[in-house]
């Protein structure tokens, strides 16, 4: 903390880590030094009997910071509502350093065409694929079951999941109990991940989504989504840049009627993943997420 202490003269604390945060408060109040606040703003409730600590802890923060900085309009509305502090409040979209792919999306095509070849799969099959872990909450369940559900129907079509988690057996043992076919595990990816956006036709995430609505967006994907953290509202256009089911009417028919609407028609899931870029590029970047945290440090 030398540095916050004798170098700093606005400190902008992520609110995920709750001791950090109280520390860099108390010295920002104490050395009379600009305090922002920078929060998910969630709207999901993940575990519903800490709602109202969060809730509370959200609202103390607001209350003793000068400014905050949030993922999404939804938290942006939230806390203006709230009018317990009188510190601006600015949106930077979450993001991924994405400089190097966009700059090498040619290769990254091309690395993805020799994926699809080591899998087993042609030119002409449509993939589905879901990145994320392997978890209750993400419901890979309900994605494995709508795909049970449109998978005869369309022999052409794969169900591609890249993650590791504690569920990973269970859906396994799902796959062979309902006689689910051409569904394929590969397991976690880092470093290639981005081979799989290439490679695949739509990107289905039917639990808590996160940053691979951007990876797909970034690849000229269109994307399935339920509810998540509010960021979803923002990036995805509903029936323009993929559709958003939300929670109260989720299930896997829907989910299956929406990943056919977009993959059984080849010029509509062109047509989405184009729009889906342009409006990443548009509001999402790397850069752009920079250039908002930076107005949000000069303006206080």
């Amino acid at each position: 903390f030398r540095r916050l202490l004798f170098r700093s003269t606005v400190i902008c604390e992520y609110g995920k880590s709750i001791i950090s945060s109280l520390i860099s408060l108390f010295l920002c109040k104490l050395t009379g030094k600009r305090f922002i606040w920078w929060a998910a703003g969630w709207e999901r409730i993940i575990y519903p009997r800490l709602d109202r600590v969060f809730k509370a802890y959200n609202s103390f923060f607001w209350k003793l910071a000068d400014g905050a900085i949030v993922f999404h309009s939804s938290a942006f509305q939230q806390l203006t509502k709230a009018r317990t502090s009188k510190g601006k409040v600015y949106i930077a979209q979450n993001t991924r350093d994405d400089r190097l792919i966009l700059s090498n999306w040619d290769y990254t095509i091309q690395r993805g065409e020799v994926l699809r070849q080591s899998l087993g799969l042609h030119s002409s099959d449509k993939i589905i694929l879901y990145v994320g872990a392997l978890i209750k909450r993400k419901r890979v369940d309900v994605l494995i079951k709508a795909f049970g559900r449109i998978a005869n129907s369309h022999q052409h079509m794969y169900l591609v999941i890249v993650g590791d988690g504690n569920e990973k057996q269970s859906l396994n043992k799902l796959t062979k109990e309902f006689d689910i076919p051409r569904v394929k595990f590969v397991g976690s990816k880092t470093t290639d991940v981005y081979d799989y956006f290439a490679m695949c036709n739509v990107v289905v995430l039917p639990g808590l989504g996160g940053l691979a609505i951007n990876d797909a967006m970034i690849c000229r994907k269109p994307v399935v989504c339920s509810s998540a953290d509010g960021s979803e509202k923002d990036l995805i256009e509903d029936g323009v840049t993929g559709y958003i089911i939300p929670d109260g009417v989720f299930s896997e028919e829907i989910l299956a009627d929406k990943i056919v609407s977009i993959i059984g028609n080849e010029q509509v899931n062109a047509e989405m993943g184009e729009k889906a870029h342009l409006r990443y590029m548009k509001m999402a970047t790397f850069e752009e997420m920079v250039n908002n945290f930076e107005k949000a440090i000069v303006d206080l």
